[in-house]
């Protein structure tokens, strides 16, 4: 009786758990890879799955933790990243998050020694690794004006004498009752190899908006696609990517 008891009791305390505990797992196929105004893997489509598992707690504090990946359909690039995040968010104050990204790249190649550089056990640091950490912080106003400002910046495996330090505001907004999209304008500091940054100056390299929207395939299913278009003003390049959500 005492252990059906303490089953009863445990049960009682992981149901509320469960039901603060959100889970999501998709796929996106994308026309292009292009990230902070720069294309990876270039000249192929990606498949970039991705998943999560967030709890709620207090009402208003979420901790996450997920992946995101990103493969070349012409197998000339290769990412797996994870993260681990925590949001606070209020109605009248707005949304604070801080995010804690693993990026992790396995082609990375062989050395002079023909060590492995992409081995997932390399954790060297001074850009000689193949795992590089990044801390970012982001803060979103309240629904009325929901202006999103984020900065983030490299903590480890950084190319010595270079810089990682990026900033970015985006705005969402609606086009009629189908249509959502995000307008946003980021610049990073050089000398930045990881944002293609020659200068040693600030520079704007991800501006421009994102639209996404279902078309209905049944009764029952709705298909999610995109469109994005970005300006890299440094590179003087521009981008349009297209992506279907599955």
């Amino acid at each position: 009786m005492k252990k059906q008891l303490l089953m009863l009791f445990v049960l009682l305390a992981i149901i509320p758990a469960m039901a603060q505990t959100s889970y999501s797992f998709n796929a996106d196929v994308v026309s292009r890879y292009i990230w902070r105004g720069v294309e990876f893997g270039a000249n192929s489509m990606h498949v970039q799955p991705y998943g999560s598992i967030a709890h709620t707690f207090g009402g208003s504090h979420t901790l996450s933790v997920g992946f995101w990946a990103s493969y070349a359909m012409n197998n000339n690039f290769a990412e797996n990243d994870m993260y681990l995040g925590y949001s606070f968010s209020s109605e009248k104050a707005g949304t604070f998050g801080l995010t804690i990204s693993d990026y992790y790249y396995p082609y990375s190649g062989v050395d002079a020694a023909g060590n492995d550089l992409g081995s997932w056990a390399n954790a060297k640091d001074k850009g000689e690794g193949a795992h590089t950490f990044e801390v970012a912080a982001s803060y979103q106003l309240p629904a009325s004006f929901p202006l999103k400002a984020m900065v983030s910046t490299n903590f480890y495996n950084e190319v010595p004498d270079n810089k990682s330090l990026y900033v970015e505001l985006s705005y969402p907004f609606t086009l009629g009752e189908e249509i959502s999209g995000t307008v946003f304008s980021g610049a990073a500091q050089g000398k930045s190899v990881w944002h293609s940054v020659a200068t040693d100056k600030f520079e704007v390299i991800n501006t421009g908006f994102s639209l996404s929207k279902s078309i209905k395939i049944t009764e029952s299913y709705s298909l999610p696609v995109g469109v994005s278009y970005v300006y890299n003003s440094f590179s003087k390049r521009t981008f349009v990517a297209f992506k279907v959500t599955f």
